[in-house]
């Protein structure tokens, strides 16, 4: 059953489909999807083509916004279709459903209709059986008694005869007779169909050329009725302009105009109104047909009464020339519509007037925002758009013209009669309109008046030839617009060479400057009109053209560069301003003159602005200045509104400005100047801000006179003079009046005036700088001139600015030192005056052009450096100093110095002017400083050498000392000379060889001070040897604690060369030199009051004790451990000085006193003595850091251990410790002897350490090796760091602080591989950036984690490195390991950053860790430590228990080629 019902299902699913499919689909009112995708396609591709062309014609903004437009529109299209496409695939139940109801709804009307036709059956039916009656027969038998119609009309037929040919020949000739006796005497033939008709096969056809063409034929019984056989219209556009819009005559137009033109002919179309006929559209239906009414005198058509004779051939005339007229019209609309949108975009509009007759065109029309084009709307709409148009009019006018015709006034009632002969012949005009499409070209003025197009060739109207079967009005408005403009461009000619208006005189051009190119005249024909376009060339300046035209689709007048050879100039630097000229001239025309007399200015200012950047200057047009101080320049406001004035700013001095104009007034007079230059004037103004607004305020240095500087140039010969125009030119003016236009046309600034010019102002503004500089330093000086033997300067002339020196004696700089210098008299004996002069480089007159073909103000180029620079001279008197060669110097100093051995004169330089006089004041002070140091040294070089000092170097910029061999004192030229007080001298100490020791750097301005009191080299160099030695050391113990210092500070403190302070914490020490030979060494407390007790050095009293016992014994001094920079053969020499030394001294007494909690001993014993006081402060301090250390960390613990630190006065230093983890007791005793005195000084220190420290360790109960542990902390570069490290294993639990104790408390010692491995202290350097810095604790203690990190240091030799087994040929090899271990993992990993594997609480959790592979790959160290950890837990059973001494073993015992194997950075 199941499968019986499921078959049953099916067919009757089936059979509901294919019921469905047989009902009646009704597409009527739907659309394919096809056609509208099809319509939208072609609509957006249209539009696409016709914004592709005109988008051509407008600016960039304008094509973003249409191209914006059509996107957008698109877009929302394109939405709707998308919406309709997803739509239509589910449509298919619409559709279907659809047509149920249509079917159902077509049922419904049947039926309706039945019953309707049933109704209207019954009630007709009445009415159907009443039988039809013969009326019309009945009306003509009782009217005219007779029966005509059938079929009794049939009762006799008619048969014709067919006619023969010749009968047919006879029938057509008679035919076009009696035609051609019609046209003549019965009919009224218009003059353009007479023109052209020919007569043949009985018929007329009437040709009126571009126009149309009809053929028509007599008919009737009497002949007299005109039957039109055909009809053709020639009027079409060109095929250049034609269109898709312009769609040509359909044959049921032309049906259209054949019957209202049977219409008009026929012989009872008397006042016949065709306007009754449907109108029909040019594009989309036949034109509307012309009204065939007469015009002749209103008043007459009223008072008769008789309808007026029609002429049918007039009337057809007129009905057809009046469709082509308006069809011409409408072509032409059509035409401008299409340019509008595309070639001639938004610069034509149009009008069509109301009666459709008359076509106005407006071109040349910029875009206008919001312009409505509906101007029948509003009257005042369409006046205001006429003004100032441009307009050719295309009008349907009308004529009178007459028509000649016989007529016989006697007989006036038989018309037909009197038409064919006349009895008395008389003329008769009868009046018709003609109507005629004119072309009318004008301007409409502001005032409402019309201005004639008038051609400038042949002085008349503008004539047209139209073509009616080429329609193009693109051709008419081109010959418009080439007309128009060359009217325009003849105009603009007339008006620069003043024929245009009377009242120009002097403002005028030189009809030699303008050139007429390609202009139009009388034989100009079409085509070269086409091909050529008209030109202004204007010379407005010498060398410089522009070039005028108009331009034929806008009408503006068009400026542009030109060059002589004809070809526009490709420099840009003037083209802003030429367009600025082209928009003056383009609102007034004339004022042409003038704005080019303006272009003229600016050119030559913009050259001005071009040579000044070439010079090095910059240029600007305007400053932020007021009215008023311009005013200070010239008593006017012209200045303030010219353009004609340029700031040049000099770059390193931005304060001042040259200021140059052209003087208008000066080139309006009638004056004469005899250089063109002097048309210029300059000025030199300083500037600054005169209020918070910024504006500037101006003080005037110079008003230059041009003249003056061209008055030295060379003046050519007559002869040479003579073949120059200009020169010509000049001779000319001096009997003519001289216009402007000829005055400035060779009007410039070269490049050499103009740097000339800048070169003054330059000096000026040096002088100016340098003579305020003095002013401000209240320092006297004095104006001289060389060249002027006289020394009278003129101060007025411009060139004397470049003669004139600055003096400055030696007493008015320097008066402190001639007082307090022993050799002040010498000084003043001597010529030490200053002479200063300004210099600075000039251009060579070959190179005088700029180059204003490789850059424009557009395009910066940096010009040639124009500085200024102060050289200063001083003079060596002879044999004074031992100088036997030049030197220069500069680069260091900002400066250069030079001596010439030859002339004996120093001279420096100085590049950077507005701060210069306190800088050279300077270099000059340190120059006679150094002059009377060098003569001092030389003159005294006896003394120097009894005190074991000698001469190195010697010369006016430095001199060097040697003392204690390679130490040294050099007097230089102080570097710094940006302090005005300064001394212009520069000391510095050092060590021969040595350029990065420094000696005497703290103490370097007390030395200063105290040589600066009298000057006073010798003294100076005596008293530096007596200091140098007791300085010496005190620097290298501050040195030596820099590492230190960060855990236990070192204050020094020098308040004079007497007086140091060297403050430990809580400890004071003062060091002083008592003697030469003599020095002091106190204890002191300044924490305290005056009163309260010094708090004593422990072990101090030993510390003097054992100074005493250096003396008592009379031991010879030795090098300090302090300097450990001195190399073996420097040891060597010096014990073997010293030695030879001592040998002469034993008999001397030695001088050491103990004095309250200090002592005096000699300054020869201060190197052993300072080294003694430096291990002892340093015991202490290592001591006082780790109990602190401890307390701290001891605070923090629960179980707190023991802690005691025994300090006193005399006896060792204690600090015992006992904890959980750990128990030391830490002793430095600095009272311990030694045992061999003879031994090696090096063996000797080493158990020096060893007997002032030691410590006994435990750890969970085990005694190690303290004295080990002791000996690699002091043996580090900072021994605080490695208490640090022992103090973080107190916080460990005890099992592993004592694995870690135990392997720390190892001695180095070589396994069989040669290996040697150690835990390290100390962090060592190079280790990457995640690991503690290089020199900071190597042990990380994680108490929180459970973990600690440790560095392990394993050495071997490389056997791979060069395959030798020779151990002295292989090389060594360092490598470091870093590794956490966690105490309660028992896991070991590789220590890179903070891993997180590392911090695993058990064995279980780290087991999952390293299964999970989201951790990634494991790096080698990593893989070698978990196999470390393994084995660890399997040797565990074996009764291992200690993990960490068990992974050290480890490590150590690998091979070296192992150790290759880890990726870790050395």
């Amino acid at each position: 059953m199941n499968g019986d019902d499921k078959l049953i299902n099916d067919l009757s699913i089936n059979s509901i489909q294919n019921d469905f499919d047989l009902l009646p689909k009704n597409e009527e009112n739907l659309i394919p999807l096809k056609d509208i995708y099809e319509g939208v396609i072609h609509r957006y591709y249209s539009e696409l083509l016709n914004l592709s062309e005109t988008l051509t014609n407008k600016v960039n903004r304008e094509k973003k916004v249409e191209i914006f437009k059509l996107i957008q529109d698109f877009i929302q299209n394109a939405t709707k279709l998308l919406v309709l496409l997803r739509w239509a695939k589910q449509s298919k139940d619409v559709l279907k459903y659809k047509n149920i109801y249509d079917f159902l709804e077509l049922q419904n009307s049947y039926f309706r209709g039945a019953a309707d036709a049933l109704h209207m059956v019954h009630q007709e039916m009445n009415l159907a059986r009443i039988p039809n009656f013969d009326i019309s027969t009945a009306v003509d038998v009782l009217t005219t008694g007779t029966y005509s119609r059938l079929p009794s009309i049939i009762k006799e037929p008619i048969s014709l005869p067919p006619l023969k040919n010749e009968e047919i020949k006879d029938a057509i000739e008679k035919l076009e007779d009696v035609t051609r006796m019609r046209l003549l005497c019965d009919e009224i033939v218009p003059k353009p169909m007479k023109k052209n008709y020919v007569i043949e096969n009985g018929a007329v056809r009437f040709t009126v050329e571009n126009e149309f063409e009809v053929t028509l034929r007599l008919e009737g019984k009497q002949q007299d009725n005109w039957r039109l056989l055909d009809l053709k219209i020639f009027v079409k556009p060109d095929e250049d302009l034609n269109h898709d819009l312009i769609i040509p005559l359909q044959e049921y137009q032309i049906n259209f105009l054949k019957n209202n033109a049977q219409v008009i002919i026929s012989k009872d179309a008397t006042n016949v109104d065709l306007n009754q006929n449907p109108n029909i559209n040019l594009i989309t239906n036949p034109p509307n047909a012309a009204t065939s009414t007469n015009n002749t005198n209103s008043n007459e058509e009223e008072k008769s009464t008789t309808p007026k004779k029609i002429w049918p051939l007039i009337e057809l005339y007129r009905y057809l020339h009046s469709f082509c007229l308006s069809m011409q019209l409408e072509i032409f609309r059509l035409q401008i519509e299409y340019l509008i949108k595309t070639r001639w975009a938004n610069r034509l509009r149009f009008n069509m007037s109301a009666d459709q007759k008359t076509l106005q065109l407006f071109y040349w029309n910029e875009k206008e925002k919001n312009r409505n084009m509906e101007i029948n709307k509003n009257k005042d709409l369409k006046n205001k758009e006429g003004k100032k148009s441009n307009i050719v009019e295309l009008s349907i006018t009308t004529a009178e013209d007459k028509v000649v015709f016989y007529t016989n006034k006697e007989n006036k009632e038989d018309n037909s009669n009197s038409l064919l002969i006349a009895k008395s012949q008389t003329y008769e005009y009868e009046q018709y309109i003609q109507s005629n499409l004119t072309i009318h070209c004008y301007q409409l003025l502001e005032d409402g008046t019309k201005k004639e197009l008038i051609d400038p060739t042949t002085s008349s109207k503008v004539k047209f030839n139209i073509n009616s079967q080429k329609l193009n009005i693109e051709k008419i408005l081109d010959r418009v617009t080439e007309v128009h403009a060359f009217s325009i461009l003849f105009e603009l000619k007339n008006i620069l060479i003043g024929k245009s208006n009377s009242n120009i005189t002097i403002h005028k051009c030189n009809s030699n400057d303008v050139i007429e190119k390609n202009f139009y005249n009388s034989k100009t024909t079409d085509e070269e009109m086409e091909k050529q376009q008209p030109e202004l060339i204007i010379c407005y300046r010498i060398n410089h053209y522009v070039k005028i035209t108009v331009d034929g689709r806008t009408g503006r007048i068009v400026i542009t560069e030109y060059n002589e050879q004809g070809t526009d100039n490709i420099n840009s630097f003037i083209q802003e301003k030429i367009k600025n000229v082209e928009e003056k001239i383009n609102k007034d025309m004339t004022k042409a003159v003038d704005y080019l007399i303006e272009l003229r200015n600016l050119t030559i200012i913009n050259e001005i602005e071009l040579l000044s950047i070439y010079l090095g200057l910059e240029p600007s047009k305007k400053l932020l200045i007021t009215q008023e101080e311009l005013r200070k320049l010239m008593n006017s406001n012209v200045l303030f509104f010219s353009q004609d004035i340029i700031y040049l700013k000099y770059p390193n001095y931005p304060n001042y400005y040259i200021i140059i104009y052209i003087n208008d007034e000066e080139i309006k007079s009638s004056s004469r100047n005899k250089h063109d230059s002097s048309y210029f004037k300059v000025w030199l103004v300083s500037t600054k801000k005169k209020n918070s607004s910024g504006f500037l305020e101006f003080s005037l240095i110079m008003n230059l006179d041009i003249s003056q500087l061209l008055e030295n140039d060379n003046i050519k010969d007559d002869s040479d003079n003579e073949q120059d125009n200009f020169h010509h030119l000049r001779k000319r003016r001096c009997i003519e009046e001289q216009s402007i236009w000829d005055k400035t046309k060779n009007l410039t600034l070269d490049l050499e005036t103009l740097s000339k010019i800048e070169a003054v102002c330059r000096y000026k503004i040096a002088y100016c700088l340098l003579t305020t500089q003095l002013k401000n330093l209240h320092i006297p000086y004095y104006f001289i001139s060389l060249k002027s033997k006289n020394h009278v300067i003129d101060y007025d002339s411009p060139l004397s600015i470049f003669d004139l020196i600055i003096k400055i004696r030696v007493k008015d700089i320097i008066p402190d030192v001639i007082r307090k210098c022993v050799l002040g008299d010498y000084v003043l004996k001597l010529n030490n005056d200053l002479y200063i002069t300004a210099t600075g480089n000039t251009l060579n007159n070959e190179n005088n052009a700029g180059p204003f073909e490789k850059f424009s103000i557009k395009n910066h180029v940096k010009g040639i450096a124009r500085g200024i620079k102060v050289v200063a001279k001083l003079q060596i008197k002879p044999g004074e100093l031992p100088i036997n060669e030049d030197f220069s110097i500069g680069k260091n100093l900002l400066r250069d110095i030079n001596f010439s051995v030859k002339t004996k004169v120093l001279t420096f330089t100085y590049s950077k002017i507005n701060d210069c006089i306190y800088r050279i004041l300077n270099i000059w002070k340190g120059l006679v400083m150094l002059r009377i140091i060098a003569s001092q040294a030389y003159t005294n070089r006896d003394i120097l050498e009894s005190h074991e000092m000698t001469i190195d170097k010697i010369n006016l910029l430095k001199t060097k000392i040697l003392f204690y061999e390679k130490n040294y004192v050099e007097f230089a030229l102080n570097s710094n000379l940006d302090n005005p007080n300064s001394n212009g001298i520069n000391i510095i100490f050092g060590i021969k060889g040595d350029n990065k020791s420094t000696v005497f750097y703290k103490e370097k301005e007390f030395l200063i001070e105290d040589f600066l009191m009298d000057y006073n080299v010798i003294n100076f160099l005596l008293k530096l040897k007596t200091k140098y030695k007791l300085f010496k050391n005190i620097n290298l113990i501050e040195k030596s604690r820099e590492m230190i210092n960060t855990y236990s500070t070192l204050k020094v403190e020098k308040e004079s060369l007497e007086k140091i302070k060297l403050i430990y914490n809580q400890y004071t020490i003062e060091i002083g030199q008592c003697t030469e030979n003599l020095v002091g060494i106190l204890c002191s407390d300044s924490s305290y009051g005056i009163q309260s007790k010094v708090n004593m050095i422990p072990q101090f009293q030993s510390f003097i004790d054992k100074v005493v016992q250096l003396h008592a014994t009379n031991t010879p001094p030795k090098k300090s451990d302090l300097d450990e920079k001195a190399t073996k053969e420097d040891k060597e020499k010096e014990n073997k000085n010293g030695n030879e030394q001592t040998k002469g001294e034993e008999q001397e007494d030695c001088i050491c006193m103990k004095i309250p909690n200090g002592i005096i001993f000699e300054i020869r014993y201060i190197d052993q003595v300072m080294n003694s006081l430096n291990k002892l402060m340093n015991g202490i301090s290592y001591m006082d850091w780790l109990y602190n250390t401890i307390n701290q960390i001891e605070a923090n613990k629960q179980n707190k251990g023991k802690i005691n630190y025994s300090k006193k006065a005399k006896g060792p230093l204690l600090l015992s410790y006992e904890g959980e983890s750990l128990e030391f007791t830490l002793s430095f005793d600095f009272d311990k002897k030694q045992n061999d005195e003879k031994k090696d000084e090096e063996k000797n220190n080493e158990k020096n350490k060893e007997k002032e420290w030691s410590m006994k360790l435990k750890s969970n109960g085990e005694s190690l090796k303290g004295d080990i542990l002791i000996e690699k902390i002091l043996n580090l570069k900072n021994p605080i760091v490695g208490f640090k490290s022992l103090t973080q294993l107190m916080i460990l639990p005890p099992e592993i602080a004592k694995e870690i104790l135990k392997i720390i408390c190892l001695e180095k010692k070589e396994n069989q591989h040669k290996v040697i491995s150690e835990i390290c202290l100390a962090v060592p350097e190079g280790l990457p950036g995640y690991l503690p810095n290089a020199g900071e604790s190597a042990i990380y203690t994680d108490f929180q984690n459970k973990r600690i990190g440790l560095i392990c240091q394993i050495y071997y030799n490389d056997v791979s490195a060069n395959g030798q087994t020779n151990e002295t040929s292989q090389s060594k090899h360092s490598i470091i390991i870093p590794f956490f271990y966690n105490w309660r993992s028992k896991f070991f990993c590789e220590w890179k950053g903070d891993p997180e594997f590392s911090k695993l609480e058990d064995t279980n959790k780290c087991i999952s860790w390293l299964r999970d592979e989201r951790h990634g790959e494991l790096s080698r160290l990593n893989l070698f430590f978990i196999q470390i950890s393994k084995a660890f837990e399997q040797n565990k059973e074996k009764g291992e228990k200690e993990a960490i001494q068990f992974a050290f073993n480890t490590l150590s015992s690998m091979k070296p080629e192992q150790y290759k194997a880890i990726e870790i950075k050395n």
